[in-house]
């Protein structure tokens, strides 16, 4: 590890055996191991697992073999971790959208931004997806950001704290000397590859003039993978500033590695050299460390993005629904009818939205209350202008009649007496006309309770009933509880007739082509009143319109099946 991996020859063939664990077990017995796997001394929790197959234990899957000398080999490698069997699907989703929001570009080209012109609620939809990734894609990156930078403080602290270990060990070594002329390069040397392998880590050393004199891999400087000079930095941080330490990251070829320089104090005066630590291990597990962060934070934010979509979509719907319902409120009003005001018990925004429509409702009933008084007024109004111009019409030629006659009779006229006659039956029927028309506007403006007579009311509907009764799919059925004689009102029999004539013609067309049609008329009398009870089996009035039976004419556009009674 470390600077041996620029000294392996890399072929084609050659594995990529890093994440790998090895172990050696001979007679049962652990040899040699390497890598993160805790092997036991003993083979023998690998023995229920049969040779050359692939088997899990302990979160890693394992490979056991026997060579021919009967030594046990086993290779470990762990498990793979959900975040990444999914990282795969993550980034194929993530490639997939933004490749469907460029195609969507190139194929829409300016028209693209008019696909953003949503309504409420998608606007509503996507506002929520923007920032729930806006959050996650911040937290993502702070936290990677504090992760990698806590790694570092963290890495450089064990680093520091291994090259003073270093540090002591070698100035307990060298205590009997002052400078490093007088050491013996390759006793140095052995004794920094004994160091290397105890605090795991390469160590070199370089003398007052920044010139390698000892390391634990020599061959990195035999090769010229390093130069035999200190790195400059390092010596005038130690030999100039007078720094206890200095930390950088260095670079051989694509190989980044952190570095630490220490001065080698071997007398209380000045330094007699430069400690150097290359440290390679735990920048490995930094970088499987950031990727898993990375992976997983990439899954987060496909999976929230999924789940956040969906309750997106739930909540707009929940958030839009009294909306929706206001909408079709409005969309549905009319003036001319009882308009549904809408129940939100919240005292939110859109409640008070919901309160001003309610109250618009309320205010739109007492305009259309206003309204139809005032088109009665304008009615009215009209047949009085009518009723006057009838009356009018024939008081011209009436009083020029007259003129005429006294004209005739002042000049002694022969003709006098025919004319008399003839103007006389003139003004006689235009009076007559004149008072039909009095009579009309008379009847219309009083009551005629004066010209009440008795009438049998059983008669008059059983007669009605037999006018109507002239469709095969309707049954009559008149039903009294008393004897016929007991049916005796007053009124005036024209006007009851009308009554009922109105009354059955609705039942019949509300019926319409409906088989097994019945009307049924029952009659009961009581101490002063009698009852007439009709019902039918027919389509009935719209509970929106059971407010105005009683509106003179039909508005336009109304059936008359929409007045019948049930």
């Amino acid at each position: 590890m470390g600077y041996a991996e620029l000294l392996v020859d890399r072929k084609a063939n050659t594995p990529d055996l890093s994440g790998f664990s090895f172990a050696k077990y001979n007679q049962n017995v652990l040899m040699s191991k390497f890598g993160e796997y805790e092997y036991h001394t003993t083979a023998g929790i690998f023995e229920p697992f049969p040779d050359s197959l692939l088997f899990v234990l302990n979160g890693f899957k394992h490979f056991k073999t026997i060579s021919v000398n009967g030594d046990i080999l086993i290779v470990s490698r762990p498990l793979e971790r959900l975040s990444s069997q999914m990282i795969s699907f993550s980034i194929l989703f993530l490639l997939f959208t933004i490749f469907f929001l460029l195609l969507a570009f190139l194929v829409y080209g300016r028209k693209f931004r008019l696909l953003f012109k949503l309504n409420f609620r998608a606007r509503l939809q996507l506002f929520f997806m923007i920032a729930l990734s806006s959050i996650l894609f911040t937290t993502a990156i702070i936290m990677m950001y504090y992760a990698e930078k806590n790694s570092k403080i963290t890495l450089e602290n064990e680093l520091n704290e291994k090259a003073h270990s270093v540090l002591i060990e070698l100035q307990h070594k060298l205590s009997d000397q002052t400078s490093l002329d007088n050491v013996d390069k390759e006793q140095l040397g052995s004794l920094l590859q004994k160091f290397s392998l105890v605090f795991f880590s390469d160590i070199n050393i370089y003398d007052t003039e920044g010139r390698i004199v000892a390391s634990s891999r020599p061959q990195i400087f035999e090769e010229g993978f390093l130069s035999e000079m200190v790195n400059p930095r390092a010596f005038e941080e130690i030999f100039v500033d007078n720094l206890l330490y200095y930390n950088c990251t260095e670079k051989i070829g694509n190989l980044e590695y952190f570095s630490t320089y220490l001065p080698l104090m071997l007398t209380a005066s000045e330094p007699a050299g430069i400690i150097n630590l290359p440290y390679f291990a735990r920048q490995k597990e930094q970088r499987r460390s950031f990727r898993f962060l990375l992976f997983t934070f990439i899954n987060l934010f496909v999976i929230l993005g999924i789940i956040g979509t969906i309750i997106a979509i739930f909540y707009s719907r929940l958030l839009t629904r009294p909306l929706t319902e206001l909408q079709q409120n409005i969309a549905n009003i009319r003036i001319d009818m009882q308009n549904a005001k809408i129940e939100w018990q919240s005292d939110d925004e859109i409640g008070q939205l919901i309160n001003e429509y309610n109250t618009m409702v309320d205010k739109l009933e007492a305009s259309a209350e206003i309204l139809k008084r005032s088109e009665r007024e304008i009615a009215w109004r009209e047949v009085a202008r009518q009723i006057a111009h009838e009356i009018k019409n024939p008081l011209t030629p009436m009083k020029l009649n007259i003129q005429y006659l006294e004209k005739s009779y002042g000049e002694n006229d022969k003709e006098f007496g025919n004319k008399l006659k003839d103007i006389s039956l003139t003004l006689i029927q235009q009076i007559e006309t004149l008072d039909k028309v009095a009579e009309t506007f008379s009847d219309m403006a009083k009551s005629n309770i004066r010209n009440f007579k008795e009438i049998n009311l059983l008669e008059v509907i059983q007669s009605t009933a037999k006018l109507f009764d002239n469709s095969n799919n309707i049954v009559f059925d008149v039903d009294t509880e008393s004897n016929q004689d007991e049916f005796i009102i007053k009124g005036i029999k024209k006007d009851i007739t009308q009554i009922f004539n109105n009354l059955l013609k609705n039942s019949v067309e509300a019926i319409g082509d409906k088989e097994d049609g019945r009307i049924t008329i029952k009659l009961s009398k009581g101490d002063a009143y009698c009852t007439v009870k009709i019902s039918d089996n027919g389509t009935g009035i719209p509970e929106n319109r059971k407010d105005m039976i009683f509106t003179p004419y039909l508005l336009p556009g109304l059936r008359a099946q929409d007045w019948a009674w049930q």
